[in-house]
């Protein structure tokens, strides 16, 4: 178990030997991106998010140790690309989403100084222990705004 860990860790850092798996998890085109695309596009409702991820995988090809993206699938790459901006657009910019994560930022904010201030009649058992873990307070003061989207977006 312990080896595939660090075989992950490896590829994930892009220092395995076989260059091509780091782009399959982290590049424009990579597996997390096909999946959040069609799943978003499947849960609102919006139909220009849905791809034919299948064919796209099929296309790809390992050539020199990249990935390369046979002749055939250039029309599935290019509505792909075309689909991640209308999505973008469409949802992840719409004015909703960016309201409710604005006011999420600005709750969020509230919450940690009131709990701060150990203001009890505001900071609750259950919000105190949320806003004193260790690890969020560290990526709340990082990015606040990242904490917002990660509770918004993809489930």
């Amino acid at each position: 178990m312990d080896g595939m860990l660090t075989l992950a860790i490896k590829i994930f850092k892009d220092e395995y030997p076989k260059r091509f798996l780091h782009q399959l998890i982290s590049s424009q085109l990579d597996m997390d991106r096909l999946d959040y695309l069609r799943r978003d596009s499947f849960f609102t409702g919006v139909s220009e998010g849905n791809i034919g991820s299948a064919r796209i995988i099929k296309m790809l090809d390992v050539e020199n140790d990249a990935l390369v993206v046979d002749q055939k699938g250039i029309y599935s790459i290019e509505n792909y690309l075309i689909s991640r901006r209308l999505m973008y657009w469409q949802v992840y910019l719409h004015k909703t989403a960016v309201g409710c994560e604005a006011i999420l930022v600005n709750l969020l904010k509230a919450g940690q100084t009131s709990c701060a201030q150990r203001a009890s009649a505001v900071c609750f058992a259950c919000t105190s222990i949320f806003f004193w873990s260790t690890m969020l307070t560290a990526l709340f003061r990082f990015s606040p705004r990242g904490i917002a989207k990660l509770l918004c977006t993809r489930r």
